[in-house]
């Protein structure tokens, strides 16, 4: 046999490269556990007990924290963006030694009763400081909205000033800690979004039953879709998210898949 058809044999087909490829190492492990799942139901019924049990069990397999219940914010300031929005700079509280960097951004001049809201979740390694982001809230504002962009860790302003611009180091100090301390990075994101819910749910300027979770990029496929483990790990509430989702019965509507948590509601 000639050396050609060992490294053929070697590679399985794909280019020798891969072989020395951790991150495909994984990806393709991961592709074989998402197979195993079931993605055909008869009936909503069928989808709901399958959704029910992967909600009850992953945040436990993933490791969501557990946060202190929500208290009182801190607004640092507040800043006019143009002559009808307004963007308070927010420190949501997560518990007494962390708390969640946000800016608001609401009408200058309200609308009557109490607005819809929104949590805007940053793609990766994006950060609240995105200007297309602060044209997008803006926007939505004065079409009657509250809307909240948040920091994810490690980014923005949730690692320390010297890391910033290194998103290597930054991420291997959230991972390699919170792997010590059975969070995954993915899980600290699903637990920021929620408590981000919950925070906008509690302003008195926010109706509490019209708060929605959106996202682009990456953030898009770990906070809405396709819903990993991640988003099946949320109580179910509605998503601004509108992509279709391999978790979500094919003949259901798929518009609203992701979950922000209601704290006077019971999962589902």
């Amino acid at each position: 046999m000639c050396a050609d058809e060992n490294l053929w044999r070697a590679s399985d087909g794909e280019p020798l490269g891969q072989r020395t490829n951790s991150i495909r190492w994984l990806q393709k492990q991961v592709i074989r556990k998402a197979a195993q799942l079931r993605h055909d139901f008869a009936s909503r019924a069928e989808w709901e007990v399958f959704r029910a049990k992967l909600r009850a069990d992953l945040p436990g397999i993933i490791g969501v924290p557990d946060l202190p219940p929500l208290r009182d914010s801190l607004v640092r300031g507040a800043a006019r963006v143009g002559d009808d929005v307004v963007c308070e700079r927010v420190d949501v509280y997560a518990d007494e030694d962390y708390a969640i960097p946000s800016f608001v951004f609401r009408p200058l001049q309200p609308p009557t009763g109490r607005m819809p809201g929104l949590v805007w979740n940053p793609g990766w390694p994006q950060s609240k400081w995105s200007r297309s982001y602060h044209q997008f809230a803006s926007q939505m504002a004065r079409k009657g909205f509250v809307v909240l962009i948040l920091d994810h860790a490690p980014f923005g302003e949730t690692a320390p000033y010297e890391y910033q611009g290194v998103n290597q180091v930054r991420m291997t100090l959230v991972m390699g800690m919170g792997h010590l301390l059975g969070i995954s990075q993915l899980a600290l994101r699903a637990c920021e979004t929620m408590r981000a819910g919950e925070y906008l749910r509690s302003r008195p300027d926010v109706n509490p039953e019209r708060v929605a979770v959106g996202a682009c990029a990456r953030a898009a496929r770990i906070h809405g879709c396709p819903p990993p483990w991640t988003n099946a790990s949320a109580p179910p509430r509605r998503s601004a998210q509108r992509r279709p989702s391999p978790f979500t019965w094919a003949k259901w509507p798929t518009t609203w898949p992701t979950a922000i948590p209601h704290p006077s509601r019971s999962a589902s």
